[in-house]
């Protein structure tokens, strides 16, 4: 699943997961969101890497 379900999957049983008293469904939310969170990040440091070659500000010897 990608970034976004797993975020809103993440908040449907975490919620539910309070509502019903179900630690184990309210966990897997919480980790599910993190989850979701950690693709993000991932997909933003792929997005934002300068193209091979150039040199990166501040990279000594350049």
């Amino acid at each position: 699943m990608g970034e976004f379900g797993d975020k809103a999957e993440g908040e449907l049983k975490d919620t539910g997961g309070k509502l019903t008293g179900d630690k184990k469904m309210e966990w897997e939310g919480k980790a599910q969101k993190v989850k979701g969170d950690v693709e993000g990040a991932g997909r933003e440091m792929t997005e934002n890497e300068p193209a091979t070659g150039e040199p990166v500000e501040g990279e000594k010897g350049v």
